[in-house]
């Protein structure tokens, strides 16, 4: 409900620049009028239904309060490790889908650099140059190492560790993120957190 009020404030926002260009141009002013009637109704509406599910959620009793009220000790115990569980099911299960948008979001953003898949068991988003042009130049600077500072990697690094701290604040810590050699499964560079963990320039 929140989302469609703040389309309605957009669009009411719209609707009055519309009225006031109409009145300037000598227009329609009827239907511009409604373009500012039409959404403002749709505000009032949102912004009375966010509030009383705000104020729903601020009289709701805290989770588990009424079991405890209701069950002996032992009851609770069960019930307790059985929501500890699913608590726990659904916490994987919400990672393991945050993980594959992050997967979707990076493969988009590298769609021309390169390809990108995700090692569930080391918790590595791994990039492999695809760019023919990109494969070629990261050959060179392969056979060249010495001039990693002149080629201009220390800027494709610094946007890996960008990358990286977005993953941090998406998914959390331990997620790393690494670009492959041409060809090979071997690392350039590998990013953990923020922070390059491996060069195979040093």
């Amino acid at each position: 409900m929140l989302f469609i009020l703040v389309l309605a404030i957009v669009t009411l926002l719209l609707g009055i620049f519309q009225f006031y260009s109409s009145m300037r141009n000598r227009g329609s002013i009827f239907s511009s009028s409604l373009l500012i009637i039409i959404p403002l109704l749709v505000v009032i509406f949102s912004a009375q239904s966010v509030i009383k599910e705000h104020n729903a959620n601020k009289a709701a009793p805290a989770p588990g309060s009424t079991l405890m009220a209701k069950s002996s000790s032992s009851t609770n115990l069960k019930d307790n490790k059985i929501e500890t569980i699913n608590s726990e099911s659904q916490s994987a299960a919400t990672q393991i889908q945050k993980e594959n948008e992050v997967t979707k979001n990076l493969q988009k953003a590298f769609t021309n650099f390169g390809d990108v898949s995700f090692d569930k068991n080391s918790k590595t988003f791994v990039v492999k140059p695809s760019n023919d042009e990109n494969k070629k130049a990261f050959k060179q600077l392969m056979d060249h190492k010495d001039q990693m500072k002149q080629s201009g990697f220390e800027d494709i690094q610094n946007k890996f560790i960008d990358v990286s701290n977005s993953i941090k604040k998406n998914l959390g810590n331990g997620y790393s993120l690494q670009l492959n050699q041409p060809d090979k499964d071997d690392a350039m560079i590998r990013v953990q957190d923020g922070q390059v963990s491996y060069t195979v320039f040093k």
